[in-house]
């Protein structure tokens, strides 16, 4: 070995790593190094002497030529990949550092760092898209992916661009259990702003974990409403389905239902209530619910199904104060009379909340309810003072022969008061029957008339045919 060759290694620490030697210098150290690879010193000394080049064309060559090598040329080939890590660490240039990953990706098997650094990297901010595209690209080269690096990725990429998330997916699909944390990694890539094959390969992955946990299947039904349609949603509940046995999923599902009941399809709709129907009549969360969700419903279709199908598994008594608020918003005319018709039944004197519904129904000129209200109330006019003003509005304002009659005869209950002004009207109406006129005259008899009044009176009755009242 010649004096050169011994001071070699000495040389290109020395001159490759200065700012002052020519340029011309230095391409013949490096062209030197190159004819002595053989020699192990040689390949040491470029790899130390990497980071102090600042010449970027003369360090680019020198990593170039590095990572040209084949690694059973270095003695450890952990210092090469060092090196390089710590030289990508420094590197501005994105080509430059885009090359240095594929390169690092070729020998990612071979030293367990670079799996972490790819993994620790794919989480870091401000990359570029060829970065992201050769991190990924890398990730989803592995053989084995463990849990942690599928959860790694999928987090990073959870609102990245499709063709990142495809990434991302492409290397958590290798792993062989989606466990919690994994399970918890893809949830967001269900997301209805996600593109549907992608939501769609998570489904079908989902759906191929054959032993998924109450707590993964409750989250997939909290999220429904959020996955979009293309066959999702019902790919979801069909994981769900075997499961509806357990109280805690079906009340998932249930307030996924009820948080957005709009957004479902036909089909959708029928198959959740179809899961949840079973449930209406013995879990009264379930019931409340969907109850509940019937005021969100567009659809009076809708709103009549799951109606039907929560009336017919309960007693009215178990859901009369929801029954009554629907009632109370519903615009729907045949819906109203469903509701009506549940309600109608009870006893006004037992459940008190329905004075004011029928007090309100009676007093609505355009509902079709008002005669069975009347019938209704004037039972109980003594007991709610409330009744009695919607009887006098009746009295006062409706021509309506039965409708006038039930109310009159609510009217002069005993325990009721009456006003003068009330029974005059009735008196004085011609259009309604004359036994009615006849009980409203009777009353007025009874009361303690002043002058004003016994004048009205009597001016009242001039006006009617003789023998038609009787007045004494």
């Amino acid at each position: 070995m010649d004096k050169t060759q011994q001071s070699l290694p000495g040389l290109i620490r020395q001159v490759l790593g200065s700012l002052h030697a020519e340029t011309v210098i230095k391409a013949q150290i490096l062209q030197l190094a190159k004819s002595h690879l053989h020699e192990p010193a040689v390949i040491t000394a470029l790899l130390q002497v990497l980071p102090d080049v600042k010449d970027k064309k003369l360090r680019d060559e020198i990593m170039f030529f590095l990572s040209s090598l084949n690694t059973s040329r270095f003695p450890e080939p952990r210092i090469l990949f060092d090196a390089l890590l710590q030289f990508f660490r420094q590197e501005k240039e994105r080509d430059t550092r885009v090359a240095i990953l594929f390169r690092l990706q070729d020998s990612i098997h071979q030293d367990q760092q670079l799996v972490d650094f790819f993994i620790e990297l794919s989480a870091t901010p401000n990359l570029s898209e060829p970065e992201m595209v050769a991190i990924q690209d890398t990730l989803a080269s592995l053989p084995l992916i463990t849990e942690d690096m599928a959860v790694a990725a999928l987090e990073k990429h959870r609102n990245s661009p499709t063709l990142l998330q495809s990434q991302a997916l492409t290397l958590a699909e290798k792993c062989t259990r989606w466990g919690d944390k994994l399970f918890a990694a893809a949830q967001p890539y269900l997301d209805i702003k996600n593109d549907p094959d992608i939501r769609l390969r998570v489904m079908r992955r989902l759906a191929d974990n054959k032993q998924m946990s109450d707590a993964q299947l409750i989250t997939l039904a909290t999220a429904l409403s959020n996955t979009g349609t293309n066959g999702i949603r019902y790919e979801l509940l069909e994981l769900i389905k075997p499961s509806m046995r357990i109280p805690e999923i079906r009340l998932a599902l249930a307030n996924a239902f009820a948080a957005n009941p709009s957004v479902y399809d036909e089909g959708e709709f029928a198959a959740i209530t179809d899961m949840l129907a079973p449930y209406m009549g013995r879990d009264a969360h379930i019931s409340n619910i969907l109850l509940e969700s019937i005021k969100d419903l567009p659809l009076a279709e809708h709103r009549r199904k799951i109606l039907s199908l929560i009336t017919s598994r309960l007693k009215t008594e178990q859901i009369l104060d929801p029954l009554i608020h629907l009632f109370n918003r519903e615009r729907d005319e045949r819906i109203r009379e469903v509701l009506f018709n549940q309600v109608k039944a009870l006893s006004v004197a037992r459940h008190p909340q329905l004075v004011d519904v029928f007090a309100a129904e009676l007093t609505e000129p355009g509902s079709p309810f008002r005669v069975t209200c009347a019938s209704l109330l004037a039972n109980v006019a003594e007991i709610y003072p409330q009744v009695i003003p919607a009887l006098e509005d009746v009295l006062l304002y409706d021509t309506d022969r039965e409708l006038l009659r039930l109310c009159l005869d609510g009217y002069l209950r005993p325990g009721v008061p009456h006003r003068f002004d009330v029974l005059l009207t009735v008196v004085r109406n011609e259009l309604i029957d004359t036994l009615s006129r006849q009980k409203a005259l009777d009353a007025i008899v009874k009361l303690d008339l002043d002058a004003t009044q016994q004048q009205s009176l009597a001016d009242a009755l001039s006006g009617i045919k003789p023998n038609v009242l009787k007045y004494e």
